[in-house]
């Protein structure tokens, strides 16, 4: 059927033969002109996502490097929408290209691994050749981010964890019948939260204060909120001092504040006492916020 189609054909393509030859050169012009325009157009898409990776990439390690600490373990802005699967791993394709799986590592901690097929897996510096061949730019540019915010993050949590070396809070939760803990005295109470300090830490300025609020202001502030100079969690120490006092405080009954007979006035020595000795742990600036 095709041979007889062909042979009813050959005539007419041979005395049109100048116009077939038109044909066919439009015809691959046309496929040339597809083709270099859709390769035009990808690599304009890997410009523009590239740049776009670029400005991220800045913006995300300039924030990090303005922050005092770092949690060596953190979750990729892009990955907070994502949903892992049953074996957490992430899904992901930066500027909608070639998608790669993510995963946090099992020997590094605080790093974030990458694979095309979900078997053979790759750090973040690793950057090589798989089945799929070498990920895009932009995808280059989000694996180096991982991996640069991880250096950053591993050399600044190390930092303040140098001064983090803290005892175990104490228990100042559970009541303890004849001493409320209302009526600690104001040298064993964080100048922060106004409670008795359970993890008491000193820094540059002399001022103690509980760890859980001052950590939470100097993220927020980056700056003791006594003076306003520059503090960061690797200038925390534990004040093991007032941790005796609270400590001793909590064993031999103070702030019996209203108590019956000889606690009372056993409570009221203890309590002057305890004030004297430690000393300074008041007296912020009227700007101080309530973080509690």
């Amino acid at each position: 059927m095709f041979s007889l189609l062909l042979s009813r054909l050959y005539p007419h393509l041979q005395r049109h033969r100048t116009l077939v030859r038109v044909g066919v050169l439009l015809g691959a012009i046309s496929v040339i002109i597809y083709v270099a325009g859709n390769t035009v157009s990808f690599i304009v898409q890997l410009f523009d996502a590239s740049a776009l990776e670029s400005v991220k990439f800045c913006k995300v390690i300039a924030s990090l490097l303005n922050r005092p600490t770092l949690e060596l373990e953190f979750l990729p802005q892009e990955f907070e929408e994502l949903q892992p699967d049953e074996n957490g791993f992430y899904a992901y394709a930066p500027a909608n290209l070639h998608p790669l799986l993510f995963r946090r590592s099992d020997s590094v901690p605080g790093a974030w691994e990458w694979s095309d097929d979900g078997r053979t897996w790759f750090g973040c510096d690793n950057v090589r050749e798989t089945v799929n061949g070498v990920p895009e730019p932009p995808t280059l540019l989000f694996l180096l981010r991982l991996h640069v915010e991880h250096l950053l993050r591993r050399r600044l949590s190390a930092a303040g964890a140098m001064g983090r070396r803290l005892p175990p809070p104490l228990d100042t939760t559970t009541p303890r019948p004849g001493r409320p803990l209302e009526a600690a005295p104001d040298a064993l109470c964080c100048p922060i939260s106004h409670n008795l300090m359970r993890v008491p830490v000193v820094g540059p300025s002399g001022t103690t204060f509980d760890f859980d609020y001052i950590r939470r202001w100097v993220l927020q502030h980056n700056t003791d909120p006594v003076n306003g100079a520059p503090l960061s969690e690797a200038d925390l120490y534990p004040n093991l001092a007032v941790r005796d006092l609270v400590e001793r405080w909590l064993e031999q009954g103070g702030g019996g504040g209203g108590t019956e007979g000889g606690t009372g006035g056993g409570t009221g020595g203890s309590s002057g006492s305890i004030t004297s000795g430690v000393g300074g742990s008041g007296g912020l600036p009227p700007h101080l916020v309530d973080l509690s």
